[in-house]
């Protein structure tokens, strides 16, 4: 989920906490029009506890990053013809 920051005072600016399970602190310090991406239900939990400081800009989890997974014929060396 994508949050934008929405205060209505340009000047001030914070870093939202959430305390639960868990505690989650934002890596970096939100003014008006900053947008951040968090898991959906920590998004939810923002939008509960900031009411009227985010606006929602998209839904859904971001996409995992894909990692390659290396087998073991990627290790081998390759052959070198001599010329």
């Amino acid at each position: 989920m994508k949050l934008k920051c929405v205060l209505k005072d340009p000047k001030i600016d914070f870093v939202p906490m959430i305390k639960g399970a868990k505690f989650w602190i934002s890596p970096e310090t939100l003014r008006s029009g900053s947008v951040i991406s968090v898991a959906d239900d920590l998004g939810h939990q923002l939008l509960a506890n900031y009411i009227g400081a985010f606006e929602v800009v998209s839904y859904g989890e971001e996409p995992k990053k894909r990692s390659k997974q290396i087998k073991e014929d990627d290790l081998k060396a390759l052959e070198v013809s001599e010329a």
